[in-house]
């Protein structure tokens, strides 16, 4: 078992995980409420077959005797005394090996937190499917048509709830555009930057829709303490 420490460096090998429902692993750098990739499992078959060490895909967990990218988006699974919920499979990566294209793990969610051991049993505890998918703009329009009315969101926690890096913070402004060609309408004006500055640059009547939310809104500012959301559940938990 592994924990990645921080994004772009080498996971840490550990005994037991320590899993936070809702949340993720304790000390992990994908740890976040807003996050569809709070656990990522491969299958040992996989490392045996491309001479891999442990490790070498950043999994957090390494599951012998199964095949997990068998399990469907929704299945939920137990692992010792933690319950967890599949999102979707792991993207290729043309960094770690190009011939490595749709048996790379599966990211989950924490349905229910605890320690997970060496030597725990994975069970199959529902069959439940979701249409969820790993693709980041589709991610982003799941995330964006949850947020309530006279609140907002960030550019950081998008990042978050795409399963993106700091480096995604330039995609976001194309997917705003696509979201404004979307049949259906999202509440694209309930976006504003990490700094809590309206974007109004990319939606011209960002302030009227937001006005009429009763958001205050000062000098194209708004009170992140007091507008932002943050739901107290996974969302992709609640799929």
């Amino acid at each position: 078992m592994f924990l990645r420490k921080q994004h772009g460096q080498p996971v840490v090998s550990v005994n037991k995980l320590l899993l936070f429902a809702d949340i993720g692993i304790s000390g992990d750098a994908n740890k976040s409420i807003l996050s569809p990739r709070q656990v990522l499992l491969v299958s040992e078959d996989v490392l045996v077959e491309y001479s891999l060490p442990a490790g070498s895909l950043r999994e957090n967990i390494t599951v012998a005797g199964f095949d997990v990218n068998s399990l469907e988006s929704g299945n939920e699974i137990s692992i010792g005394e933690v319950k967890l919920k599949i999102s979707f499979e792991n993207e290729r990566c043309n960094v770690i090996r190009k011939e490595i294209k749709s048996n790379r793990g599966v990211f989950a969610t924490v349905v229910c937190g605890g320690e997970i051991n060496i030597g725990d049993a994975l069970d199959i505890t529902s069959n439940n499917t979701t249409t969820l998918n790993g693709k980041r703009l589709d991610l982003f329009l799941r995330f964006i048509e949850q947020i309530p009315e006279g609140k907002v969101v960030t550019y950081g926690q998008i990042i978050d709830a795409i399963g993106g890096i700091r480096a995604h913070l330039r995609i976001i402004p194309i997917f705003i555009k696509k979201a404004i060609m979307q049949d259906k309408q999202y509440p694209i004006h309930r976006i504003v930057n990490i700094r809590g500055e309206l974007i109004s640059h990319h939606i011209s009547n960002q302030i009227e829709l937001l006005e009429k939310e009763n958001v205050k809104i000062s000098d194209k500012k708004i009170d992140i303490g007091k507008y932002l959301w943050m739901p107290s559940k996974s969302i992709y938990n609640l799929m």
